[in-house]
């Protein structure tokens, strides 16, 4: 499910900026949405973290590796890894935007390849 919320939101921020809807992206999603109603009847909010690591019964893990990672993830972290006040500021937006690119492109070929391997049945 977060990877409809994913690809809804990236075509909706297309759409602000005044582009079309993608019609590829669109068939995908909407072939996303009726797994998802198919797997997951009356879902449609993304999965609670907490919830999912509890029924796989890693709590333990979640608890301490979640701080960790969620700061090495979020922009906030810049300020963990440089010292904000000697970043240039001038193109930092379009570095913002080039480096969360990069990474949700990185992410969307590791689900491809993954569902290619695995298929999308859960596993259980």
């Amino acid at each position: 499910m977060d990877g409809i919320g994913i690809l809804d939101a990236f075509q909706g921020w297309s759409e602000s900026r005044g582009r079309p809807r993608d019609p590829g992206v669109q068939k995908e999603l909407a072939k996303l949405c009726l797994m998802r109603d198919a797997q997951l009847p009356g879902c449609s909010r993304f999965l609670d973290a907490r919830q999912f690591v509890a029924e796989l019964g890693m709590e333990e893990e979640y608890k301490h590796l979640n701080p960790i990672f969620s700061k090495l993830v979020h922009p906030t972290s810049w300020s963990v890894h440089w010292k904000q006040e000697l970043l240039d500021r001038t193109h930092m937006r379009s570095f913002m935007i080039t480096i969360g690119l990069t990474s949700s492109a990185r992410i969307v070929n590791a689900i491809r390849r993954h569902i290619a391997k695995h298929g999308m049945e859960p596993v259980g």
